[in-house]
């Protein structure tokens, strides 16, 4: 088992090598990357490196007088196929399966939606009628201090059964045999113990290789700001139902698919170079559930320790649902003990 850097520069030079392994140093060397690369001949790299500015600059404040503008043109360039630049790191789970990270770096974000939100539950009925709980307010700033790097995609099937020597999804056989088909499709029936007890089991098999790093899953606030990526719309890629199919699988697009669930990563990524935040699966996060929790979570760093006895945050949304429930500020619950075949987990870690 094996750590290595994935660096997505074509034939990237040494200047860019060394500033893209200082960013999770010091996110201030995101700029002079960005610098770097716009100042280049090479009309593509000049791009990506307008796309690393816009994503720093959108991620160091909540607020400003272009913040829409900037935010349009960010969407802009992922449209066009500008790849975010990381940086990234792969981990070898052995030489056929790896696990993909991208670094998240600290930053401001408006965790929440706002009042009058398309989508947003009104009432309980309507958390209902879309699946989802309600408490998406009030919308807040909220400061995260700390970078870590995010799985780039959920948990496979593949991934899963090569760590824990098992497949629990309910399209699969159960063993690690995993069938081709299923192999890049995300793991499901997986408890919220299930996803821990993964983790770690991969933190004790990576052990010294990765500098003593420890897998967890992510906080709330890490989920929802790793979705948004600089971004205020009710999808990274905009408001519209026609923005989330183009970054998303969700009932709108999966509807007569023998199986809904679609393998990871084949979908657009973020700016932080995430795949498959919207839909396909909920993801489970590390905090109990608190419907009223953002009156009362802290500014700097939240983490839901005290609310529903049992009870985890997922977010995301999944390939049966309505658009409603596949927005960044979204928000379930389910018992932790319970396993469902629309949720899965991603990757977090605070050091590799």
């Amino acid at each position: 088992m094996a750590m290595t850097t994935v660096d997505l520069v074509d034939q990237a030079s040494a200047e860019i090598r060394s500033l893209l392994a200082a960013i999770p140093e010091d996110p201030l060397v995101a700029f002079v990357l960005a610098d770097y690369l716009q100042d280049q001949d090479d009309h593509a790299v000049r791009l990506r490196g307008e796309l690393l500015r816009l994503v720093y600059a959108l991620t160091r404040s909540a607020g400003g007088p272009d913040r829409a503008g900037q935010e349009q043109r960010l969407r802009i360039l992922l449209r066009q196929g500008v790849r975010p630049i990381g940086p990234y790191r792969r981990l070898e789970l052995d030489g056929e399966v790896a696990l993909d990270f991208a670094w998240v770096p600290p930053g401001v974000f408006l965790m929440g939606s706002p009042d009058g939100e398309e989508g947003r539950p009104r009432n309980e009925e309507e958390a209902q009628g879309w699946r989802l709980r309600p408490g998406e307010g009030p919308r807040h700033e909220v400061i995260l201090s700390r970078g870590f790097w995010m799985g780039t995609t959920p948990v496979t099937q593949l991934q899963y059964a090569r760590v824990v020597g098992r497949n629990p999804s309910w399209d699969s056989d159960g063993s690690a045999d995993v069938e081709p088909e299923n192999r890049d499709r995300p793991v499901q029936e997986v408890t919220w113990f299930d996803a821990v007890a993964f983790l770690r089991r991969l933190s004790k098999r990576t052990g010294g290789l990765t500098a003593g790093a420890r897998f967890r899953l992510p906080t709330e606030a890490e989920w929802e700001y790793a979705c948004r990526a600089g971004t205020t719309t009710r999808f990274w890629s905009g408001n519209a139902a026609a923005d989330l199919a183009w970054v998303g699988w969700f009932g709108a697009n999966t509807r007569g698919e023998d199986s809904p669930l679609q393998p990871v990563g084949r979908k657009p990524a973020n700016g932080f170079g995430l795949h498959d935040v919207h839909g396909n699966v909920w993801e489970w996060c590390a905090d109990l559930f608190g419907e009223g929790y953002y009156a009362r979570s802290p500014g700097k760093d939240p983490r839901c320790r005290r609310g529903e006895e049992g009870r985890r945050v997922v977010r995301g949304g999944d390939a049966w649902d309505d658009a409603a429930a596949c927005r960044s500020a979204a928000r379930d619950s389910n018992a932790a003990d319970c396993s469902h075949n629309d949720i899965s987990f991603r990757v977090a870690c605070d050091r590799l």
